[in-house]
C-alpha cells in the first residue's frame, strides 16, 4: 500500500518530495550525518532530522527560476521549530559553492541534493558533494528524470566513484565509492 504525504508526518510544509520519496529519505538519514544543498521551506530537512543524527541545510533562501523566486527562510525555520528539530539542524545561509567548501571532507554519511537543476550547476554540486561525503556514504538526487539531473547522476555513475543504488519515484539514491 502507498503511503500518503500525512502518513510522513509533515502534512504543513509545501514540498514536490512524495510520501515514498520522504520515507526513503528518512530510511538513508537514520543515524547518519546528512548535508543537504537546498532546502527550500523545510520538508526535507525535517523529514531527515527526525531521525538523523544532524542535519546541515544548505540554501542561499532566494529561490530560482526552476522553484521560483521567494524567501524561503522564515518558513524553513518555522518548520525546525513546529517539527522540533531546531537542535538538530544547522542552517547555513549561503550558496553550495560558498557553503560545501568550508564544510569537513569525508565527514557526511548522506548527501541530499534537491538545488538548482541545470547541468552546470549539478554538475558543480556533485563534485562539492565528492569532498565532504565519505567513501561508502550516500548521495540522494531528488528529480531525477527531470531538467539535467540524470544525465549528470549518469555521467558521474559512469565514471566509476559513484555507484547507483535504486530509484524511487524521482529520487536516485547513489554511494560514493572512491
Amino acid at each position: 500500500m502507498r503511503p500518503e504525504l500525512e502518513d510522513v508526518g509533515l502534512p504543513t510544509i509545501d514540498s514536490t518530495i512524495t510520501a515514498d520519496e520522504a520515507w526513503r529519505l528518512k530510511e538513508l538519514a537514520a543515524g547518519a550525518l546528512v548535508v543537504e544543498v537546498g532546502s527550500w521551506r523545510g520538508f526535507s530537512t525535517v523529514c531527515m532530522a527526525q531521525v538523523a543524527a544532524f542535519v546541515h541545510a544548505v540554501d542561499h533562501h532566494l529561490g530560482d527560476e526552476q522553484a521560483g523566486y521567494d524567501e524561503s527562510l522564515s518558513y524553513l525555520m518555522e518548520a525546525l521549530d513546529v517539527y522540533d528539530v531546531r537542535s538538530k539542524v544547522v542552517v547555513h545561509v549561503g550558496s553550495s559553492e560558498d557553503v560545501l567548501p568550508v564544510l569537513p571532507a569525508d565527514y557526511f554519511d548522506l548527501a541530499f541534493h534537491d538545488s538548482f537543476h541545470e547541468a552546470e550547476a549539478v554538475r558543480r554540486d556533485v563534485a562539492l558533494l565528492r569532498r565532504v561525503v565519505r567513501v561508502g556514504g550516500f548521495i540522494a538526487f531528488h528529480d531525477y528524470g527531470l531538467f539535467d539531473v540524470k544525465e549528470v547522476v549518469d555521467e558521474n555513475a559512469t565514471e566509476g566513484w559513484l555507484e547507483w543504488i535504486d530509484l524511487t519515484e524521482t529520487l536516485a539514491v547513489t554511494r560514493r565509492t572512491a
